[in-house]
């Protein structure tokens, strides 16, 4: 959907947000017409240009915008993405890293959800997190949006960095809602850049993937363009 600088660290590709470190981010969006000379070019002359696969189709149906008719998916970016990525980096840093949780913290933490006595409106709550391997996208949706404050007292500095995830919880409740409006749209902007700077901060760029970047751009321009993402998302199909 643009033209994202990125580049190649720790076994993947990595989306930086700030032009601190390493290269200076560009964004480019992609337009309409520049998309079908990618394609069409990309069938000519190699398997995969600027991150498409020779022709679609799509292009032959008059009045489709293929940009604007993308649907960036919730379930996949926020929730089995972003929100599933943040929780388990805390297992991956080492104690020099501000969110490493201690193994008796984990212990503490990994109880805390199953305890906590929740309304009729939630039907799933989140397993024990050393079963967070195992869960359903529903499950990181509620550990994100209700259930952070386990985290509390078992990350050092709790109050600043738990904040840190309870932004990107405020940010996603936008696109938990039936309806939202511009004014949403806006305050989840600031909201998950916000959300995003820090955790390029706090973890380094070398756990920046591609999901905060979806997340802070593309998944606003869906919501923009068709609507809130319980239209289009894929929590139906889930087992």
């Amino acid at each position: 959907m643009c033209y994202h600088e990125r580049y190649y660290s720790a076994g993947s590709m990595r989306y930086p947000t700030t032009p601190y470190l390493v290269i200076i981010c560009r964004v480019e969006p992609r337009s309409h017409y520049g998309t079908i000379d990618d394609l069409r070019e990309a069938d000519q002359t190699r398997p995969i240009l600027r991150g498409v696969q020779g022709p679609t189709e799509l292009i032959n149906m008059r009045h489709l915008y293929l940009i604007k008719c993308q649907a960036v998916d919730v379930l996949h970016v926020g929730w089995l993405g972003e929100g599933a990525g943040h929780v388990n980096s805390w297992n991956s840093v080492g104690q020099d890293c501000y969110s490493y949780i201690s193994p008796h913290d984990k212990r503490v933490v990994d109880h805390r959800p199953i305890s906590i006595k929740s309304p009729s409106c939630i039907s799933r709550k989140p397993r024990g997190l050393s079963r967070s391997g195992k869960f359903k996208s529903h499950e990181w949706r509620i550990l994100i949006l209700f259930f952070s404050p386990v985290f509390e007292e078992c990350i050092p500095q709790s109050y600043q960095y738990v904040n840190h995830l309870a932004l990107l919880s405020h940010g996603m409740h936008f696109f938990s809602q039936n309806s939202i409006s511009q004014d949403d749209l806006d305050t989840a902007k600031r909201v998950l850049t916000g959300y995003t700077e820090l955790f390029e901060k706090y973890f380094t760029v070398d756990h920046v993937t591609f999901n905060p970047h979806l997340m802070c751009n593309h998944l606003l321009e869906s919501a923009e363009n068709l609507g809130p993402p319980w239209v289009y998302n894929m929590v139906g199909f889930e087992s």
